[in-house]
C-alpha cells in the first residue's frame, strides 16, 4: 500500500484546502499537545554565557510582545519571509501563532 501525505503548517493547510486537498486530521483538534517551536540549549552554554542567554530570552519576549501587539506589521514580515502575498493565508497563520505564543515565555 502506498500513501502520499505530508505534515503542513497552518498556512499551508489553509492553502491546500482551497485547492481541494483532503486533510486527514488536524493535530490541534485531537486535543494533543505538540511542539510548534522550541528554544533549547545545554547546561554548558548556560554556564558559559548566562548574560548572553538572558539577553536572548529578553529579546525573545520583546519579539513575542511586538508580534502580538502589531498585527499588520507582523503579517507584513511573515509575508516577506514566506514569499506569500495572500492576506487571508497570513491572517490564518498570524492568528494561530498569536494564540500559541504565551504572553510571558
Amino acid at each position: 500500500m502506498k500513501i502520499d501525505g505530508t505534515i503542513l503548517t497552518v498556512e499551508e493547510k489553509f492553502t491546500a484546502e482551497k485547492f481541494g486537498i483532503n486533510v486527514l486530521f488536524d493535530l490541534r483538534k485531537l486535543g494533543l499537545e505538540f511542539l510548534t517551536t522550541d528554544v533549547v540549549t545545554t547546561r554548558g552554554f548556560i554556564k558559559r554565557d548566562e548574560d548572553g542567554l538572558g539577553r536572548f530570552v529578553r529579546a525573545l519576549a520583546e519579539g513575542i510582545h511586538y508580534y502580538k501587539t502589531h498585527k499588520a506589521q507582523s503579517m507584513e514580515v511573515m509575508a516577506r519571509y514566506m514569499r506569500n502575498t495572500d492576506r487571508k493565508v497570513m491572517e490564518v497563520g498570524y492568528d494561530f501563532n498569536a494564540e500559541e505564543y504565551e504572553r510571558k515565555p
